[in-house]
């Protein structure tokens, strides 16, 4: 049943799991055609692009686009029992590839947004969140900004703010996708923003991943230091740090990483907390048979950029990553 379910979300809790055989005949695919909505008791399928004749309709199993190429395979893999080839995955995975395949590869699986994002800018007010969403998170995929697109997008998600639609998912990847594109909205779109997200962590349920992704937007572009926002901006940092050193035990490595990052751009601000900082490490070293070197090199280079001591288990990590690498050198 866990392979084939698809689960059920109400105001962005999950609220159950339902089975649907049709659906669940559906492939999976990192690149999909297709997205899936579950409304009123009913599942729906929507074209995220202009799909050709004969081809295979696909959709995501997984709703986590910070993943990296390694960790999604394996989650895909342990969670479903089979290799993930399609297109992203390969381009980005081939690495034995020379660059300019990988590259040209890359590029064929981005062509096919486009047309989807410019047809979403015309009609951007009658966007949902999830629109706004899919269409942001496909730009910051392709590296592709175009600050009239950016500008209605955020226009409309200022709409949504303001009318409190959406769930806390949608907006995570909305602004995971700005920060992405290093475009902050102005202070119109902003005071909306902040104090929707400030209203659902009161009435919501946040992942760890919504957490660490929202606090990484507002501490990249400082929004606690915004004039106009200021005392919002400021509350909501200090909220949404307090959440998430609340789940920190229930954190990837990855979300840590993210955490740690958002917790530097703050100490840099004038929100300094190296103590928390420091138990980030911690709970960081305690994943250490699965974590990849270069997670641990970008906790080193947090703990370093902030003048934080490293804990002693976080030190012995590094210290048999380097003994296990010499032995792999031999």
């Amino acid at each position: 049943m866990p392979l084939n379910a698809f689960g059920l979300w109400e105001r962005g809790e999950e609220d159950g799991h339902c089975l649907v055989p049709l659906a669940s005949m559906m492939n999976h695919s990192c690149v999909p055609n297709c997205r899936y909505q579950v409304e009123n008791g009913a599942i729906s399928f929507y074209a995220l692009r202009d799909i050709e004749v004969d081809e295979e309709l696909t959709f995501s199993y997984i709703d986590d686009s910070s993943m990296s190429t390694a960790e999604r395979k394996r989650f895909i893999r342990t969670s479903w029992d089979f290799e993930c080839r399609c297109l992203r995955c390969t381009a980005d995975g081939a690495d034995a590839a020379p660059k300019g395949a990988r590259m040209t590869t890359r590029t064929l699986w981005a062509v096919g947004t486009v047309r989807t994002v410019v047809d979403a800018a015309v009609e951007v007010n009658a966007c949902q969140v999830s629109h706004i969403a899919a269409v942001l998170n496909s730009c910051a995929q392709m590296q592709w900004r175009d600050d009239h697109l950016l500008c209605g997008l955020t226009e409309a998600l200022r709409c949504a703010a303001e009318l409190r639609r959406g769930t806390v998912r949608d907006y995570a990847v909305c602004l995971q996708s700005l920060r992405r594109l290093n475009y902050c909205p102005w202070v119109g779109a902003l005071r909306p923003l902040i104090r929707a997200l400030r209203w659902r962590l009161r009435k919501h349920h946040w992942r760890p991943l919504d957490l660490v992704l929202t606090l990484r937007f507002a501490a990249e572009f400082s929004i606690q230091q915004v004039p106009q926002v200021r005392a919002e901006g400021l509350a909501l940092c200090r909220e949404l740090q307090m959440r998430a050193e609340k789940r920190m035990g229930d954190m990837r490595h990855l979300e840590l990483a993210h955490l740690a990052r958002a917790l530097v751009l703050l100490n840099q601000s004038g929100l300094p907390d190296t103590l928390l900082l420091e138990r980030v490490a911690d709970n960081f070293s305690r994943r250490a048979g699965d974590l990849p070197l270069g997670a641990l090199l970008h906790m080193c280079n947090s703990l370093l950029t902030a003048k934080a001591e490293a804990p002693s288990e976080f030190r012995q990590v590094l210290v048999e990553k380097e003994v296990e690498l010499w032995n792999k050198r031999k």
